[in-house]
């Protein structure tokens, strides 16, 4: 009886490990009711009512990355400590706000709702004194660069893809969808598919593909302050 308790607890534990985390929302979905915007309208009101203070360092930034569950709680995604230490101020307010937010919206998939990850910039001097009526942070960003433009990218991409090695005896097109991050740094990392083919191989060589282009980009910024930036970009194939 001991050994079938332990063996389903076994179960239990390898079922839930092995839950499925989506990558990011789905287009068009928002992880908190009303949207981003009110994410940090709530964000801004909970800092004033319980009368946090501000970070000294006024240049301070968090990337905070939590996973949003099918019954609408929240879970932090784990950090290195480096990237705690060095905004310690703010991911503290971050930690005392989020208890009081309430309206997480889980995302869905066919109907379905699933746990799913997401990104939210924390640039904590802007949501004390400084916010402003429908404040976003593209209001203080600029997006990374890539000499060329992103069409030069896809072309780098492309050009470093052997098709010759995949062959199919009919005309097939097909699009793939790959996830990335630009760090502080202008280096390509995090590197996925967030859509893939049937073929493991053919993944595989796409993802080495993007990996293989050491040129670096313009990072993005915020505030003028280098930032890690969260790329998603399709990319469509034809076989003849």
């Amino acid at each position: 009886m001991i050994k079938k308790i332990v063996l389903l607890c076994l179960i239990c534990i390898l079922f839930i490990s092995n839950a499925q985390i989506l990558e990011s929302y789905p287009n068009g979905m928002e992880f908190y009711k009303g949207g981003r915007v009110e994410f940090y309208k709530q964000f801004h009101k909970i800092l004033l009512e319980k009368k946090l203070k501000p970070c000294d360092d006024k240049n301070e930034f968090y990337d905070l990355e939590i996973v949003v569950y099918p019954d609408s709680t929240i879970k932090f995604v784990k950090q290195d400590s480096a990237k705690i230490s060095n905004s310690k101020c703010t991911f503290d307010l971050i930690r005392i706000v989020l208890k009081y937010m309430k309206d997480w919206s889980p995302a869905e998939v066919d109907g379905k709702k699933e746990a799913a990850l997401v990104k939210i910039p924390i640039f904590a001097d802007d949501l004390f004194e400084k916010y402003v009526d429908s404040y976003l942070p593209e209001m203080y960003s600029k997006d990374p660069e890539f000499e060329g433009g992103i069409q030069e990218f896809r072309k780098k991409v492309a050009n470093s893809i052997d098709t010759r090695r995949f062959s199919t005896k009919t005309s097939v097109r097909f699009t793939v969808e790959a996830t990335f991050a630009i760090n502080s740094e202008g280096k390509i990392e995090d590197v996925k598919l967030s859509k893939e083919t049937d073929s493991k191989d053919f993944n595989e060589m796409i993802l080495a593909s993007i990996k293989s282009i050491k040129k670096k980009w313009k990072p993005a910024t915020y505030h003028d302050i280098p930032v890690k930036y969260h790329f998603r970009i399709p990319l469509t194939f034809n076989f003849d």
